[in-house]
């Protein structure tokens, strides 16, 4: 695909991340609890990853796939919900069995294809090692096609992420995708020096990885992006998105306020009606 995404696709994959917003925000009201500024950020990376990347297999494609998601972005687990129903209804077909942390127990309701999905959001520290592991195996078996990860700020800030991401390095997994949702407001005074994105960037590099910068919510550069991780290399790829809390619903924009409680009936009712309208901003 190169530089030139086409135009068309841009906008489908538009179309399908605004339609997954709204999917969010129907699942965490029903949720009575969940937060959905994060989920709302993740949107056009789950977006780009589960609608373009992972190709739609047949349900009697046995193991070993090709290609494979590790989603282990436990913030965000409503996105994935959402983003599971989205892409079962818009194949025509059913929602299939829910895996484990993704909002149900097997056989009873709706959630993640096990074919589509290897893990789950568990403990903050597991998804890379999973990652790691399947991309080993995969590299072992000959077998092309990337692993991803999608990782959130907390797995980030977690010492078996970067134990993981290090033996990645040392084994020169080029297999390996590693995609940061990092949605730290600008300017937000961190804790730790270590964890702010530049130094976060400069720590994957320090290990041996090709790090890719994108506006995770620019679908053309996320696509741009992932296709130059697809790419050759001798050593894993890091795609490292910038993106904001709430992003999509204008008046949730504010990483602060949009975290400290669920939206009320009427604020659901409103970014709904926001997002109904024309791509790109709130009905005229």
């Amino acid at each position: 695909m190169g530089e030139d995404v086409p135009d068309e696709v841009v906008r489908s994959l538009e179309a399908t991340a605004r339609a997954l917003r709204r999917e969010i925000l129907l699942e965490a009201r029903a949720s009575g609890a969940e937060r959905p500024a994060r989920p709302l950020a993740a949107a056009d990376l789950l977006t780009a990853l589960l609608f373009h990347e992972l190709p739609e297999r047949p349900p009697t494609l046995p193991f070993p796939r090709v290609d494979r998601l590790v989603f282990a972005h436990g913030e965000a687990g409503p996105a994935l919900r959402a983003a599971l129903r989205l892409r079962c209804t818009s194949a025509g077909g059913e929602p299939r069995v829910a895996l484990e942390g993704t909002g149900g127990n097997e056989g009873d309701g709706p959630g993640a294809d096990p074919r589509l999905i290897d893990t789950s959001p568990t403990g903050r520290a597991h998804g890379m090692g999973i990652a790691v592991g399947l991309a080993v195996d995969a590299r072992i078996a000959r077998r092309p096609g990337p692993v991803y990860a999608l990782l959130g700020e907390r797995e980030c800030a977690a010492g078996g992420t970067w134990e993981a991401l290090l033996v990645a390095g040392e084994h020169r997994l080029h297999n390996l995708v590693a995609v940061l949702d990092l949605d730290r407001p600008e300017g937000d005074p961190s804790p730790d020096p270590h964890a702010t994105p530049g130094a976060i960037e400069g720590r994957l590099r320090s290990f041996g990885y090709e790090t890719i910068g994108v506006d995770g919510h620019d679908l053309r550069e996320i696509l741009r992006g992932l296709e130059r991780c697809r790419g050759a290399g001798t050593g894993p790829h890091a795609l490292v998105a910038h993106t904001v809390r709430g992003r999509g619903v204008s008046f949730m924009e504010d990483p602060h306020a949009s975290q400290s409680r669920p939206p009320s009936d009427e604020e659901y009712e409103r970014a709904l009606v926001e997002l109904s309208g024309p791509a790109g901003g709130p009905p005229a």
